[in-house]
């Protein structure tokens, strides 16, 4: 780091006040002017932006110092989430190509960039790492529905879900692994095992436990938890809304609507009480998640934009 990092959080204090509410902290103009000191060079370049919302704002200026230089961007956030988070937006408008990973960003981003230089990839996912477990649990009542993460979380509606769920099916255990945001936002639930702080390993023999993933969301476009519920052979419960139907279909999921806990609540008791049902989705969901968005064929879809970006080089 030495001297360029205590310059770069110099100049990051002088920019904070014109930066906004934002995400984008010292260490990513680090980054970014690392960045433009590579485009000194007059060869060609291209630069992968992977969370734009958190780490791009100038390093586009680059391209006046090099104009063989090529800058791609990954936006993950929904249209609303990155209009609170990045109110000025002509770094974006300048940009050789931006990727997205949910549909529901591709009409926003034209709006931006253009036509033509906006293309939808799917997030990845480990699916070696993230699988079912390799024996078969014993069969038992006992239910567990699984809940993961904080972000876009509806946890209004979770705890209704939980309360109708539990209320009616005395044997189902929900086991939530959140934040401790999260957990301050359930509150003291019954029903409900809640954890912080849990590693990827614990968390893959979560989702190797479970019975379903149940996931409500107040907005989305790809969504990690989702992912790896699939990878890991798990039905899905979850909001249609954003991008989710990009990553579920009928085969694995079960959708409900925003806000409507007894919708939801309904679905995770058909799911549970139906072990064939339970089966038929889980491997649907994993045979969907290692055909369409193991980490290998998404980055041959990456590439397949570096490609397109450099192509149009002079």
């Amino acid at each position: 780091m030495g001297g360029a990092g205590f310059w770069a959080r110099a100049f990051y204090r002088r920019l904070r006040g014109r930066i906004g509410k934002s995400w984008y902290v010292a260490p990513s103009l680090e980054a970014e002017m690392q960045v433009l000191r590579e485009c000194w060079s007059d060869g060609s370049a291209l630069f992968h932006f992977l969370y734009g919302e958190d780490d791009f704002r100038f390093a586009g200026l680059g391209r006046r110092l090099n104009k063989r230089a090529r800058i791609v961007v990954t936006y993950h956030q929904p249209p609303a989430t990155f209009e609170e988070v990045v109110q000025e937006k002509r770094h974006v408008a300048a940009l050789d190509a931006v990727i997205v990973v949910g549909s529901n960003q591709v009409a926003y981003f034209e709006n931006i960039v253009g036509r033509g230089k906006v293309f939808h990839v799917p997030l990845g996912i480990d699916a070696d790492f993230f699988r079912p477990a390799s024996n078969s649990p014993n069969k038992s009542e006992a239910r567990t529905c699984l809940f993961v993460g904080q972000w876009l979380r509806d946890f209004a509606c979770l705890r209704d879900v939980i309360r109708l769920v539990t209320g009616k099916h005395r044997h189902v255990r929900f086991q939530v692994i959140t934040t401790e945001t999260g957990r301050q936002q359930l509150g003291n639930l019954p029903g409900a095992d809640i954890q912080t702080g849990v590693r990827d390993g614990a968390l893959r023999v979560a989702y190797q436990a479970a019975d379903a993933l149940v996931l409500p969301l107040l907005d989305s476009t790809a969504n990690c938890a989702i992912l790896e519920a699939m990878a890991s052979g798990l039905p899905v419960v979850t909001t249609a809304v954003g991008g989710i139907g990009d990553y579920v279909d009928e085969q694995c999921a079960l959708l409900a609507a925003a806000g409507n806990a007894e919708e939801m609540a309904s679905k995770v008791l058909q799911l549970l009480s139906d072990d064939a049902l339970r089966t038929r989705m889980g491997e649907a969901a994993r045979e969907k998640a290692v055909r369409e968005f193991d980490w290998r064929i998404v980055a041959g879809k990456i590439r397949a934009v570096h490609e397109t970006v450099m192509n149009g080089l002079p």
